[in-house]
């Protein structure tokens, strides 16, 4: 459990450090740019927008009608509409970002987002390439790139696209020169 190579923050190894197997070391750890982001159109808050917007007009489109002529008011269909008003409105605060970390070790890539550790052998990674991306954050257009690497159980299975990013083009250049390197070693191993 010795770390190979110790330049990286010392909070972001601690967070791996414990979830290493016993000959495992880090050879990367880091973070993003600006924690996790995922894209807005389909996050989870644009699908409380949609959901909130659909429920809502539905039911004024068949309460309304029925208040117009029975001269009485839905108090079902109003908490309904309310409901609705509050999960729109909700839509649009800013949402916490899910501050994710990243290793690299000499066996698995490692992925922590809030607790909740991905991990993918280096053994099963047949290809590591660069993806580049826009995301808007902070009201600014960030170019953000990541690191795109396919994992194969064995051959002839299905394949699995896995990424790890949200980092400089400098960063993620490296990372993946890190992952193309120790996934060779691990092939020669077995």
């Amino acid at each position: 459990m010795a770390e190979q190579n110790s330049n990286f923050e010392p909070q972001i190894t601690a967070k791996f450090s414990r979830r290493l197997k016993k000959d495992e070391y880090i050879v990367w750890a880091g973070t993003s740019l600006d924690g996790y982001e995922s894209s807005w159109i389909f996050s989870e808050k644009s699908l409380h927008l949609v959901f909130g917007l659909l429920v809502g007009i539905m039911t004024l489109v068949f309460s309304v009608p029925t208040m117009l002529v029975d001269g009485e008011i839905n108090f079902v269909a109003v908490a309904i509409v309310a409901a609705c008003a509050l999960i729109v409105v909700n839509s649009f605060r800013k949402p916490k970002l899910k501050k994710a970390f990243f290793a690299v070790t000499n066996k698995r890539i490692l992925t922590l987002i809030w607790g909740q550790l991905f991990q993918t052998a280096l053994k099963d990674v047949i290809l590591a390439e660069l993806r580049q991306r826009t995301v808007y954050e902070s009201g600014m257009l960030i170019e953000a790139n990541d690191v795109l690497f396919v994992a194969e159980k064995h051959p002839g299975a299905v394949q699995k696209k896995e990424y790890i990013g949200g980092f400089s083009e400098e960063d993620a250049e490296n990372v993946r020169r890190i992952i193309e390197e120790e996934s060779a070693k691990s092939h020669t191993d077995l």
